[in-house]
């Protein structure tokens, strides 16, 4: 989780850049390390408007009572 990458791009900017250009509003991760890299990268270029939950919240929050 710590590691930073050494060559290359940043792999939260690339994930951030994949959702960005799928026009998407919000995005659905299933582990929270997910969640911190892409809510970074998203604050990094200035997208904070795009949406970053968790799987299994979004899932328990929509569950018919």
């Amino acid at each position: 989780m710590w590691t930073e990458e050494k060559l290359g791009r940043r792999i939260n900017h690339l994930r951030t850049d994949e959702i960005l250009r799928s026009g998407a509003a919000a995005a659905a991760v299933s582990c929270p390390f997910c969640q911190t890299m892409l809510r970074d990268g998203l604050k990094d270029k200035g997208r904070e408007d795009v949406k970053v939950f968790d799987l299994a919240q979004l899932t328990a929050d929509n569950l018919a009572d």
